[in-house]
């Protein structure tokens, strides 16, 4: 996993020119690049990227909440893609994060006192939900992979993974909005690249859903219609 400095910045700057950037042109880069997200945002394009990210576990709970103001507070995770936890001699242990709701539930002794082995994300909102199968016992550190929708990226150092489209999109289209200020004249094939990655990535984002199509003989059973709310005939 890279940082945003390395994955977009500094190829977007190297495309203008800058082979060198001082401190303060990276972070000017990094505004124009949040300002460029939070623009695409308005108009429906999201990004999701994979972050990693880390949180302190307290023993005893096995139940977080984790979105803005969370007990792990941070952006809410659309899906967390994996995890480990790393015990007090640095050494990490992997954690099944696919645990069902189902699977949590049907745990008989939710109290248990140990590791943590397999974690439930339940995507409520605002605020996720995890849950794990032990309640920990010591205070170890859960690190977390996960999908979530880009609203800005913190810091240069901020760790990120973009599929290949969206690393395309957000490189070449910085470029061209750091151009300007360098008044350099950009390649007609990187805008072109620039143009073309946004549009693929505005037809992946907004095509539209297909309906559902439900065979009518499953409609009705014996005079009654099936109401898909309630998953009843009546």
């Amino acid at each position: 996993m890279s940082s945003v400095l390395d994955l977009v910045i500094t190829p977007a700057l190297k495309k203008v020119g800058n082979v060198n950037p001082k401190v303060s042109e990276k972070n000017e880069a990094l505004a124009a690049l949040n300002a460029m997200i939070k623009s695409w945002s308005v108009e429906g394009l999201l990004v999701p990227y994979v972050t990693r990210e880390n949180f302190a576990l307290i023993v005893g709970q096995s139940s977080y909440t984790i979105g803005s103001a969370g007990n792990f507070n941070t952006t809410r995770p659309l899906e967390i893609t994996g995890a480990y936890i790393r015990d007090t001699n640095n050494n990490d242990i992997p954690l099944n994060v696919h645990m069902t709701l189902s699977e949590y539930n049907s745990i008989g002794d939710k109290k248990a006192d140990s590791r943590p082995t397999k974690l439930c994300y339940l995507k409520e909102y605002p605020l996720g939900k995890i849950l794990f199968n032990y309640e920990p016992t010591d205070a170890e550190t859960l690190y977390l992979d996960s999908l979530k929708v880009i609203s800005s990226f913190a810091l240069l150092t901020t760790e990120v993974s973009l599929s290949g489209e969206y690393e395309e999109a957000l490189i070449f289209n910085l470029a061209l909005r750091l151009a300007p200020d360098y008044d350099f004249k950009l390649d007609p094939l990187v805008i072109a690249i620039a143009n073309n990655s946004l549009d693929a990535i505005y037809k992946q984002n907004l095509k539209p859903i297909e309906s559902a199509m439900l065979d009518s003989a499953l409609l009705y059973a014996h005079g009654k219609r099936f109401n898909i709310l309630t998953g009843e005939y009546s």
